[in-house]
């Protein structure tokens, strides 16, 4: 069962992805693409904050970051 939850996240990933670039390509505000796709704006926004999140991990990921030095800061003015 988690191999298909898998599957289905990566899925729906790469199609809101695809759907993100072509806004970002269309020219068009993202309220009217959105419109004009059947889209609500919503869940547009919903999915968009999704990937921005997802893309962050990716990255720490990649560069194999635990987390950024600027929230290593926080944590430790807040420690004392």
């Amino acid at each position: 069962m988690a191999d298909v939850l898998a599957v289905r996240n990566e899925y729906r990933l790469q199609s809101w992805m695809e759907i993100i670039r072509e806004c970002e390509e269309s020219g068009l505000s993202n309220r009217e693409f959105c419109f004009q796709r059947g889209i609500s704006e919503k869940t547009y926004y919903y999915w968009l904050r999704k990937l921005d999140a997802q893309a962050f991990r990716w990255l720490m990921e990649g560069l194999q970051i635990e987390q950024p030095k600027a929230i290593r800061k926080v944590k430790k003015k807040s420690m004392f």
